[in-house]
């Protein structure tokens, strides 16, 4: 970033990678440990608190797509709504 002289995309890779970061860390306490209360906390966040950054997220990143960094944190935050979709409704129909 520093070679290219690229604005450093603080606050939307904080948002993005804790984002992403938190639904592995669901992933995996779901299918290796035990579920507990700190992991019912990071669900609720991941669904109701993440998609609302998230698109904030993205729309604030649709104009500065001028570096590689910022395409990527622009199409994670897009992607990630579909992803979290898919991902409840494989929930609800493995069932």
């Amino acid at each position: 970033m520093i070679k290219q002289t690229v604005e450093v995309p603080a606050w939307q890779l904080l948002v993005v990678m804790s984002t992403y970061g938190g639904l592995l860390m669901i992933l995996l306490t779901g299918l290796f440990w035990t579920w507990s209360g700190m992991a019912s906390l990071g669900t609720f966040y991941l669904i109701l608190g993440a998609p609302f950054l998230v698109l904030f997220t993205a729309i604030s990143t649709v104009r500065q797509q001028n570096s590689l960094y910022h395409r990527w944190i622009f199409r994670a935050s897009a992607a990630y709504l579909p992803l979290i979709v898919g991902l409840i409704l494989v929930a609800a129909l493995s069932q």
